[in-house]
């Protein structure tokens, strides 16, 4: 991802992409900047799951906010 992402243009942001929609059953086109918007977004739901799932697991896997991480010190 981090290869395909550094090799992006701004032109490239405009282009569209079409692809084969399996929850949707059909072909969908879309902008790749909408793509690009929703793979990143789509992931807070994903990694939301995971918390929760680690939580019921009695696990305590502490502070997950950017704000408070010692490396986000500007």
């Amino acid at each position: 991802m981090q290869s395909y992402i550094d090799s992006l243009k701004e032109e490239n942001l405009s282009e569209s992409l079409t692809f084969i929609s399996k929850s949707q059953k059909r072909k969908c086109t879309f902008p790749v900047w909408f793509l690009l918007l929703h793979f990143f977004n789509h992931q807070t739901h994903h990694r939301g799951q995971l918390t929760t799932l680690i939580s019921q697991c009695g696990k305590d896997f502490g502070v997950t906010d950017l704000l408070w991480l010692p490396e986000a010190e500007f």
